[in-house]
């Protein structure tokens, strides 16, 4: 058992005050004449024991009372048993790493998995652990439920393993799609749980502009989760965001707005359209379907049309180079 406030506790001391007064007898003071006693000898009150207490009871109730009196204003509390505690300690972590388009950028994606091994480093016998990686949607690399079946020490060692095989691709960034997904994927593997242990969202990302943020502003975030945002940023300056713009087909081509950073050195990119090989070449391999130049000058925007198009339902993405 604790105290809040184990300073009233020294109100226990009073106890002695009712023992004091048990013990202090007063002789009497007062005189009062009788007429038929004048002639009698005085004799003063006899005291046989002055230490004697005489009322055990009633001394008893009056220290009971001051007892209950500090321990109400000392106001105790019983401690969680040892289990509880450790479970209250525990965390549950996504990690989700940025696999957009802008990672590919000098230094960026070298930053990320040195905060992935940081993280993974940090997490403790008992905590949940889940890697995700994102673009435009959240993928698991490797779930709470197989991170809870693997043996303690081999998780660090898969997540690794598995965030070594994958790489930045050419899409752009939905950070209002992905986060949503990403607490719906948290809350269901806490379960009942979900009140007893600390749950934390962990985003790495360059947080580039386009990263569509703001569709969080109708998502109604649970007190439950928080969000650390842990920002990678570029050695070099300069970025171009690539989005295709309204629907693709035959018959319109497609349309592709390249925008410009403000602090840019670089007006003129090729920009390419990469399709999907039929055999399982890695992404670095991908097919150049269709390029066009532009030039956009820093903090603008220009929309480049293909109307060549001989297989939309192939177009896996496309990008733009300097």
């Amino acid at each position: 058992m604790s105290f809040l406030a184990p300073l009233y506790l020294a109100g226990l001391a009073a106890i002695g005050l009712p023992i004091l007064f048990h013990m202090i007898r007063r002789t009497p003071k007062g005189k009062v004449p009788f007429s038929t006693l004048m002639f009698l000898e005085a004799s003063p009150p006899k005291v046989t024991s002055r230490s004697k207490i005489e009322h055990w009871l009633l001394l008893l109730l009056r220290a009971t009372a001051l007892i209950l009196l500090a321990l109400a204003f000392s106001r105790p509390f019983m401690r969680q048993s040892e289990d509880q505690t450790v479970d209250a300690e525990s965390k549950r972590r996504a990690i989700l790493v940025d696999v957009s388009a802008s990672m590919r950028r000098d230094g960026l994606w070298d930053q990320a998995t040195q905060k992935v091994d940081a993280l993974l480093k940090d997490v403790k016998p008992d905590d949940s652990v889940g890697l995700f990686v994102f673009d435009q949607e959240l993928l698991p690399l490797l779930s709470f439920e197989e991170w809870s079946g693997l043996k303690a020490g081999h998780q660090t060692t898969v997540a690794q393993e598995r965030l070594n095989e994958v790489s930045p691709g050419w899409m752009g960034t939905n950070l209002g799609a992905v986060l949503p997904e990403a607490v719906t994927a948290v809350l269901d593997e806490a379960g009942e749980k979900a009140a007893s242990r600390a749950t934390e969202i962990v985003v790495i990302t360059d947080l580039q502009r386009g990263s569509r943020i703001e569709g969080l502003q109708t998502f109604e975030w649970p007190d439950a989760v928080t969000v650390d945002v842990q920002l990678v940023e570029a050695t070099t300056t300069g970025n171009a965001s690539v989005q295709v713009v309204g629907s693709v087909d035959k018959k319109s081509g497609l349309r592709v707005r390249v925008e410009n950073v403000a602090d840019s050195p670089y007006e003129r990119f090729n920009v390419q359209t990469a399709s999907d090989s039929d055999d399982d070449t890695d992404s670095a391999t991908e097919q150049v379907a269709m390029q066009q130049e532009v030039h956009v000058p820093p903090e603008q925007n220009r929309v480049v049309q293909f109307k060549d198009v001989s297989d939309v339902s192939r177009a896996g993405g496309c990008f733009a180079q300097r």
